[in-house]
């Protein structure tokens, strides 16, 4: 039926000025007279107009009269069909077949708007400056909810009818449910200027309103991502410069200091350093309110996307509620996180005088003021930095700390010890300790709140803080390492400055070496412990592992290393070849540096207690008793670890030392005590690759006939 329609109206669209079969004279003025009584509202037309019309039953206008009167009587489904009648006769001209169109539309209004619709577009052609027509098709529109559509007839319909208020009112309705909601508010201002008030035009400003407001506040946050993105790129291009300049070699740019271990140009380096990493630190803090804003932003984004799909799900907006409340949870508990208490013990000017005058003497050499409080360790690191509160210590007015390890004192010599101490005062004298807790924080919170806005799960892809985070933490750690790695250069030349090259060159190995040592000799205490003997002189057999390391050992040590960007420290060849040649102004002392301190063997017993106390206890006894004596044992295992450790790092240069450890093993230890299996299993493989076939099968046969050993790696001390 729809197309048979649609083909009627293209049938029709072409029409001559008039239509066929006039009416004769005396019928014309009969009919201009009914039709003045239906235009005056006179319902009693309908039986003269149906008369008339079967006196002139071929004309089409009598036909559109008997339609006209029907519809007014109330008769409207033979009104239509009277007025159909007419049209497929071919009523004419256009603008009395527009009319009859026009009519036909409001006839079907309520019946079908399809017809409706149909008659308006083709009425609306055939007279286009016809106003109602715009407005029923507008109407139309509305009533199939269609805003858009609706939108354009009515602000035609605004242009031609500038002073009607009605119609600026049903416009801001419809320019409200289309979207364009700065337009429905012109149009409620043009309303009431005309006169007219709607119920909906409290509600309609009012939620502008809002929506302004949210307007206005995601442009500030979509601003402030923006600005902050832009920041972070700067801040990864100041990186990336930065880590490119490099300090030159302290024998090349020494006539050009400048009164200290600085050139001109490696000052400016260092301040615009100190600008960059301020400049980090300001960018989290003023990203913190952004970042918990976009976590929980992330997760309304998504409730509304569903809600304006139309397709809500409630697990899902459980899990996104869940997962943004860990996230904000993640980086509001890393901004109030506490480091917990450091295990320490204090060393005193009364307890050590002789340590403390020897710093106090290079402190003045480092024209810095000396350490308040010395930290003993068990380790061999030897650090300094500056406590107090956080604007005193940033202030320089923090109280000045050296950690030291008894580890690393028991190998120095005092000219050694002197040196490393120089180093670390240059680290005070250059001012660097002052950020060290600053820059600290940063990273700790930083890569706290990382950790917690990952716990969101899948949301965390989503999510802009956590990529926002994910790259800063790794721009910051590079920026501070970088940073770290150009003052441990510059710390090297006040020593090698006062004390010489070559003696910082060899405290910084010693120390290196010490540290190395100290690993592995936990190691060794960790296998006496776990087979029932006594571990309590570590520093004992940290010596043993000085002395009896094998050279290819700790060559591939230090070649395994690789550098890094996120390494605080340069690598120690770069270091040493920074100072190389430099002569010192104070004579080398070759004292043994563990001489300042006044009571040596204990001080070695309580920090072993103290550092041995991450092993098993010692009731926990799982590996077989051996038969050798202690020390025989402990140089045995000693022997035997560095052997396997070096069988991994050079096959090629391993197979003697490990025979002669796993010889030495089995008469400390036992022909078929549990360690020695995963070495004689090494062993077999090494013969076999030497081409020694005898032996690799005589080491395998050994190796299977002893019971499989604990799975706890001893080498590494557990």
């Amino acid at each position: 039926m729809p197309l048979l329609l649609f083909l009627l109206l293209a049938s029709n669209a072409e029409q001559q000025p008039d239509e066929p079969n006039p009416f004769p004279p005396d019928q014309l003025a009969t009919y201009e007279a009914l039709f003045k009584r239906l235009d005056a509202g006179d319902r009693t037309v309908k039986a003269d107009a149906q008369a008339f019309l079967a006196a002139n039953t071929e004309n089409p206008r009598a036909h559109y009269l008997a339609g006209v009167a029907l519809l007014q009587a109330g008769d409207t489904v033979h009104g239509r069909l009277e007025l159909e009648h007419a049209l497929r006769i071919g009523i004419g001209p256009a603008k009395r077949r527009g009319g009859l169109l026009a009519i036909l539309a409001r006839a079907w209004l309520r019946d079908d708007a399809f017809r409706a619709r149909l008659f308006a577009t083709e009425a609306i052609r055939l007279v286009p400056e016809r106003t109602d027509l715009l407005r029923l098709l507008a109407e139309l529109d509305v009533q199939n909810l269609d805003f858009a559509a609706a939108r354009p007839k009515l602000e035609e319909i605004a242009r031609r009818l500038p002073n009607d208020g009605e119609v600026q009112a049903e416009l801001a309705s419809v320019r409200w449910s289309a979207g364009d909601h700065r337009g429905a508010i012109e149009s409620v201002q043009r309303a009431r200027a005309l006169g007219v008030e709607r119920p909906n035009f409290a509600r309609i400003e009012r939620e502008f309103r809002h929506e302004r407001w949210a307007g206005l506040g995601l442009i500030g946050l979509g601003i402030a991502l923006a600005a902050i993105w832009l920041w972070l790129g700067a801040l990864a291009l100041a990186t990336a410069l930065l880590a490119r300049t490099g300090l030159g070699d302290l024998a090349q740019v020494q006539s050009s200091l400048e009164g200290g271990v600085h050139t001109s140009r490696e000052r400016r380096v260092e301040r615009i350093y100190g600008l960059v990493v301020w400049s980090a630190v300001a960018l989290l803090v003023i990203s913190l309110p952004v970042l918990l804003i976009v976590t929980v932003g992330t997760v309304v984004g998504l409730v509304w996307l569903m809600v304006t799909i139309h397709h809500v799900f409630p697990w899902l907006i459980f899990l996104a509620l869940l997962g943004a409340a860990g996230a904000a949870w993640g980086i509001l508990r890393a901004l109030f996180m506490r480091l917990g208490p450091e295990r320490r013990r204090i060393a005193t000017r009364a307890d050590e005088p002789g340590l403390f005058a020897l710093l106090d003497e290079v402190a003045a050499v480092a024209s810095s003021e000396p350490v308040r409080e010395v930290l003993l360790e068990a380790d061999a690191s030897i650090g300094v930095l500056e406590r107090g509160p956080s604007l005193a210590v940033l202030l320089g007015r923090g109280r000045r700390v050296l950690h030291l390890g008894y580890g690393a004192l028991v190998q120095l010599t005092v000219g050694e010890f002197r040196a490393v101490l120089a180093h670390e005062y240059g680290h005070f004298s250059h001012g660097e300790t002052r950020l060290t807790p600053l820059i600290a924080r940063v990273t700790v919170v930083s890569l706290l709140m990382l950790l917690g806005v990952a716990r969101a799960g899948w949301l965390t892809f989503l999510n802009p803080a956590f990529w926002f985070l994910r790259v800063f933490v790794d721009l910051f750690q590079k920026l501070t390492s970088a940073q770290g790695r150009r003052r441990e250069l510059l710390a090297d030349r006040v020593s090698a400055m006062a004390y010489g090259g070559e003696t910082f060159g060899r405290a910084l190995t010693r120390v290196t070496h010490a540290q190395q040592d100290l690993d592995r000799a936990m190691g060794v205490l960790a296998a006496l412990r776990a087979m029932g003997l006594p571990a309590e002189r570590l520093y004992d057999v940290q010596q043993l592992k000085l002395r009896d390391l094998p050279p290819p050992l700790r060559g591939a040590i230090e070649r395994d290393r690789v550098p890094g960007e996120y390494d605080s420290h340069p690598p120690i060849d770069e270091r040493i070849r920074a100072v190389q040649g430099i002569q010192g102004v104070i004579l080398d002392d070759a004292r043994p540096a563990i001489g300042l301190v006044r009571d040596p063997a204990r001080l070695a017993t309580e920090m072993s207690v103290e550092a041995l106390r991450t092993l098993p206890p010692p009731e926990v006894v799982f590996l077989q008793f051996p038969s050798g004596s202690l020390d025989d044992v402990t140089r045995a295992l000693s022997h035997l670890f560095d052997a396997q450790e070096l069988a991994e790092r050079e096959p090629r240069q391993a197979l003697p030392f490990l025979e002669s450890s796993v010889d030495e093993a089995s008469r400390a230890l036992g022909e078929e005590h549990p360690v020695l299996r995963p070495p004689l299993r090494r062993l077999a493989e090494l013969r076999q690759a030497s081409g020694d076939q005898a032996g690799a099968e005589q080491a395998a046969r050994r190796a299977r006939r002893i019971a499989e050993p604990t799975s706890l790696d001893l080498r590494s001390g557990g």
